[in-house]
C-alpha cells in the first residue's frame, strides 16, 4: 500500500522516493505534529491520527535526521528521525494547487443570478403565477454568503 504524506498540498509518498515517518507515540510530541498539520488542514485533529498517518521527510530540517550524512553518502538506505524531531517545513503552495482545491470544494454549480433574481422578482411582485415547481428552494445562509462573496 502506498503511504502518502497527509500534509495539505504535499503529494509525496514512499513511491516518489521520499522518506515516510509515522506519528510518534509520545503524546506531547504527537500533539506538536498534529499542530503542524493543522496549519493548512484545520479539519485534522488528534483523533484523526491512525496507524497509517504519515508525514514525509520533506517537512523536517536536515538536523532532524539521526543519519543524514550516512544517507547522503549512500551508507544508509533509510533516513531515521532523531528523538523529538518535529516537522517545521510547510510545502510551497502553487496556483495550480489552489485551483485544484477550489475545483474540489465546488459542490454546487455556480448559480445563474439572472434566473434566480427574476423568479424572486416575479414572485415578490405578485405578477407571476406560483406553483409548486415554480418556487425557488430556500438556500442556507452559508451558501447565500458564498454567492454574495463571489459577486463582490
Amino acid at each position: 500500500m502506498v503511504q502518502r504524506c497527509l500534509v495539505k498540498f504535499c503529494g509525496n509518498s514512499d513511491k516518489t522516493g521520499h522518506s515516510i515517518h509515522k506519528f510518534p507515540q509520545n503524546k506531547a510530541l504527537r500533539r506538536q505534529w498534529v499542530r503542524f498539520v493543522q496549519v493548512k488542514r484545520a479539519d485534522f485533529g488528534e483523533g484523526s491520527v491512525t496507524q497509517y498517518s504519515v508525514v514525509c521527510g520533506a517537512h523536517f530540517t536536515k538536523d532532524s535526521f539521526r543519519n543524514a550524512l550516512q544517507y547522503e553518502l549512500g551508507f544508509s538506505r533509510k533516513r531515521e528521525l532523531s528523538e523529538g524531531a518535529i516537522p517545521t517545513i510547510q510545502p510551497q503552495v502553487t496556483s495550480e494547487d489552489l485551483e485544484k482545491e477550489r475545483a474540489t470544494k465546488r459542490k454546487f454549480p455556480p448559480a445563474s443570478h439572472t434566473s434566480h433574481s427574476a423568479a424572486a422578482t416575479s414572485t415578490a411582485s405578485g405578477t407571476g403565477a406560483t406553483s409548486s415547481h415554480d418556487t425557488v428552494p430556500k438556500k442556507s445562509r452559508a451558501i447565500h454568503k458564498r454567492e454574495l462573496a463571489r459577486v463582490r
